[in-house]
């Protein structure tokens, strides 16, 4: 659903662009979810999850970010890989 100014709301946007990322820049999707999470006082608490990744994710999990009973192992597993690489490479 568009909004009167002719711009998709965040969620569809972000959603468009995990069924379709050949069609949407990572980087938008990438700005949308940060400005979705970091906005929206539901991840308040997620937000302030900083000792873990897995706490982190499962801040968002269960504020309703995820209806995947293993988003959380899985979005902590790739920042840990993530993180990990960037060691690696540093």
């Amino acid at each position: 659903q568009m909004r009167r100014d002719g711009a998709q709301p965040i969620m569809a946007r972000i959603a468009a662009a995990h069924l379709h990322p050949q069609l949407a820049g990572g980087e938008i999707a990438l700005e949308d979810y940060a400005r979705l999470i970091t906005k929206t006082p539901r991840y308040a608490q997620a937000k302030q999850a900083t000792s873990s990744p897995l706490a982190f994710a499962s801040g968002l999990q269960r504020a309703g970010y995820a209806t995947d009973p293993a988003y959380a192992n899985k979005l902590s597993r790739a920042i840990n890989t993530t993180l990990r690489l960037q060691r690696a490479h540093a």
